[in-house]
């Protein structure tokens, strides 16, 4: 506007006098009354009304008066529009109600008048889908939302387009004092989104341990898990919130939360967390009960994963607890591998020092077949591949075989375009022709034995290696099978509720019908009872593989013995 425009000159009663009508459109569309109600007091707003401005009166634009007054944070001023007749509900085109402009403002003073003169307290926006009480919360307005969950008209368990409810938000906002009220208003605590993720997830997630210590205080579902099979304990390690994950040992642990939990794609809380570099947080969970070589889908180890990303200090956390050097994923890559690859030497020095096989290979020969142009290659030539001085360098030292590359004959020098690590491999190369390679280091770890062992030894290894991989995947599958029983028994559980009505009518019928009745009865149920013995069936047989499986390690382990070694 102009800066000579009247509105500008509105400041008391006595500026009214500027304007003829009140009610008259200017050239923008608004009212010189709709400016009263966005700029001026309640005394002022009086005043005009007692001049007969229409509190009802739609601006070009759809917004009424009141819309001004409610986002002036003018709480009086909507009193008196509302004892005038305006309406508490008008909305404006984008479909903002005054209610929801307040609570989206954080003008907590309007939002009792508005709820005071029968503003609809649930109703929904119509682009975003959100109540006032959640669009308050997703601001971080306490005092709004909290005015509005005083409210006794207001349903605290409406939720937003993605099935958030107004305790989800407050616990992933981390309001502490509205998640109080909230469960004081006895909302659901076990309510979860679209993605079936509950409350205590949402406020595990964000680290929120307080909010969370609340939630289990009033029966929340620590084993709850969302689409993806993940828990509140479970988001807590991936994002290294040890004191979540505190709050829920001490609240249910050895009742509830299992420890080696998998998510939908085989990760467990330890595997994430030392995929992210969580130290303290695998260490807890080790305390705790969680298995140190429990690995996903893939293989994966917990140690794997730390070393694929560079953790040397979770890598010495899980060594420290006993994790397998040797362990190796679905591709044959020991946790030596993975560091090589990922360029971290500080986590291959720690798994060479405790026993990791500097020249084992990967099993990738079948992609290399395939024309992918990936073959099986040592830890070493996977570090001279990527570029990685330090890691070859430090490889070197602790006695990787400069001449070992890859199953396609490639020898590091040439697979790498790096000039310091070309002229390193071949200063080892000399060395080892003149006998003088340094040896791999000896140690504790299953390498440093099977050096001292011998050839018959370390195929013994080798063959326990793959037999216990085999064993682990069968330990995987029989979890699986089991978990599929016990749904499935839920199911015809509840299937065999469902058709008592049917039994108890058949029962009061003779004959030919009851017979029939029977039958359709029968019919209803078979499909999940012959479901459930198909899976029980699987599960048999997966349990004997099982045993077949641990008998095979313990005959190689045996056998390990009397060649005169240990694995």
């Amino acid at each position: 506007m102009a800066d000579d425009d009247p509105y500008k000159k509105l400041e008391g009663v006595e500026s009214l006098s500027l304007f003829k009508d009140l009610n008259a459109f200017d050239d923008k569309g608004k009212t010189p009354f709709y400016a009263v109600c966005a700029r001026c007091g309640p005394d002022v707003i009086e005043a005009a009304l007692k001049k007969g401005a229409n509190p009802l009166l739609e601006m070009k634009n759809g917004k009424q008066p009141m819309y001004a007054a409610a986002k002036a944070g003018n709480a009086e001023g909507v009193r008196m529009l509302l004892a005038a007749g305006g309406n508490p509900d008008s909305v404006n085109p984008l479909g903002y109600t005054c209610l929801w402009l307040a609570c989206e403002l954080g003008n907590h003073e309007v939002v009792p008048a508005l709820l005071e003169g029968g503003a609809d307290a649930n109703v929904l926006e119509t682009r975003s889908g959100t109540t006032p009480l959640v669009v308050a919360l997703s601001q971080g307005h306490v005092e709004a939302a909290l005015a509005m969950i005083a409210f006794a008209g207001t349903d605290v368990e409406v939720t937003d387009a993605v099935g958030c409810s107004p305790l989800w938000v407050a616990c992933s906002e981390g309001l502490t004092d509205v998640v109080d009220a909230l469960i004081a208003r006895n909302a659901n605590v076990n309510t979860v989104n679209q993605h079936k993720r509950s409350s205590l997830q949402a406020a595990a997630l964000q680290g929120h341990a307080a909010i969370c210590a609340k939630l289990l205080a009033a029966d929340a579902d620590p084993s709850s898990v969302d689409e993806n099979g993940e828990s509140a304990a479970y988001a807590a390690a991936l994002n290294g919130h040890l004191e979540v994950l505190q709050t829920i040992s001490d609240n249910v642990l050895g009742n509830v939360w299992e420890p080696d939990e998998v998510t939908m794609d085989g990760e467990t809380p330890l595997i994430s967390a030392a995929w992210y570099g969580y130290a303290e947080c695998c260490e807890f969970l080790l305390k705790n009960g969680a298995s140190v070589d429990k690995p996903n889908f893939g293989g994966k180890t917990p140690l794997i994963a730390a070393c694929w990303r560079g953790h040397p200090k979770v890598a010495q956390v899980l060594l420290g607890n006993r994790a397998d050097v040797s362990k190796v994923d679905e591709h044959g890559r020991t946790a030596l591998w993975a560091a090589c690859r990922g360029g971290n030497p500080e986590c291959a020095e720690v798994c060479l020092k405790s026993g990791g096989d500097p020249d084992q290979m990967d099993n990738r020969q079948g992609w290399a077949e395939a024309g992918a142009g990936v073959a099986s290659c040592t830890p070493l030539f996977a570090a001279c591949w990527q570029g990685h001085f330090a890691v070859v360098k430090k490889m070197l030292e602790m006695g990787a075989d400069p001449a070992l590359g890859d199953v396609e004959n490639r020898s590091n020098s040439e697979v790498t375009e790096k000039d310091d690590i070309k002229a390193i491999i071949l200063e080892y190369m000399d060395l080892k022709k003149m006998g003088s390679l340094p040896p791999p280091p000896k140690g504790k770890g299953a390498f440093a034995k099977v050096q001292q062992q011998g050839d018959r030894q370390k195929q013994i290894s080798k063959d326990l290696r793959a037999k216990e991989a085999h064993k682990e995947a069968q330990v995987q599958a029989v979890a699986k099978l089991r978990a599929e029983v016990a749904q499935m028994e839920k199911k015809l559980v509840d299937k065999r509720k469902e058709t008592e009505p049917m039994t108890a009518e058949a029962e009061s019928l003779e004959g030919e019908e009851k017979a029939k009745k029977l039958e359709e009865v029968a019919a209803r149920i078979k499909p999940d009872e012959d479901a459930l013995k198909k899976c029980k069936d699987k599960l048999n047989e997966a349990l004997s593989e099982l045993e077949n499986a641990q008998k095979a390690c313990l005959d190689l382990m045996e056998d390990s013995g009397n060649s005169g070694g240990e694995i």
